[in-house]
């Protein structure tokens, strides 16, 4: 299950830019799944 982060629309702003986006934080707080779950809309959006 999946938690939406305040991370979240902040990381959206920069997604169509030239820059890096780098992430980081202590383990298992949700950043692996926070990019897996953009990538996963992102690709939907493009498909559909």
């Amino acid at each position: 299950m999946y938690v939406p982060r305040e991370l979240e629309e902040e990381v959206r702003k920069y997604l169509g830019g030239r820059e890096y986006i780098f992430i980081e934080g202590a383990r298992q707080v949700g950043k692996s799944t926070l990019m897996k779950e953009l990538y996963r809309e992102i690709r939907e959006e493009k498909a559909g």
